[in-house]
């Protein structure tokens, strides 16, 4: 048995100090639809995670599929709820 907690609680700092997002020009998230959050993230590291500059124009159909079906948008998908959609 151990102090260390192992849940989401426990391991989310280590988490975000191991990455340093990197956010989208504006006009590119604006276009695509871009959300994040940035309490999410937290590190120095060299660690980069993105979002791309360009996407397929049918790549937003599932999405909306998944929305008008009541599937809840998230965010942040690195925030810690696994319930929903980016």
């Amino acid at each position: 048995d151990s102090p260390e907690k192992w849940d989401w609680q426990g391991i989310f700092p280590f988490f975000k100090k191991s990455v340093t997002v990197t956010e989208p020009d504006a006009d590119v998230a604006a276009e695509y639809g871009y959300t994040w959050n940035k309490s999410a993230y937290g590190g120095t590291t060299p660690i980069y995670p993105s979002m791309p500059p360009f996407e397929w124009g049918d790549n937003n159909v599932p999405r909306e599929a998944w929305k008008e079906m009541g599937v809840k948008v998230l965010t942040e998908c690195a925030g810690g709820d696994k319930n929903g959609i980016c």
